[in-house]
């Protein structure tokens, strides 16, 4: 089995770069898989082995690194105020838009 196609960016999000990476292809029809990786602090690598479900199950495979993790905008003087659950659920699906 080959591996499937995959592709990174950057989506806006409040005014920052948050980093996605897209394993498979488009146009099974099969709803895609958004992989969390557990909040601040943590990044996509210790999930990323989620990506071989992409070939397994047709679906696509969708990694991201919240604001201030990984490869997205590392915001080291942001205060409490910005740091709080509630935009961060919006962060996937602004992102897959």
């Amino acid at each position: 089995m080959t591996a499937p196609a995959a592709a990174e960016g950057h989506a806006p999000f409040r005014g920052h770069r948050t980093w996605y990476r897209v394993t498979g292809t488009p146009g099974s029809g099969r709803a895609p898989l958004v992989v969390l990786h557990g909040g601040p602090g943590c990044t996509h690598d210790h999930v990323l082995s989620f990506a071989d479900l992409a070939a397994a199950t047709g679906r696509q495979v969708i990694h991201y690194d919240q604001l201030g993790s990984g490869r997205s905008t590392h915001l080291p003087d942001a205060g409490a105020a910005f740091w709080t659950v509630e935009p961060f659920p919006n962060a996937p699906r602004k992102g897959a838009r």
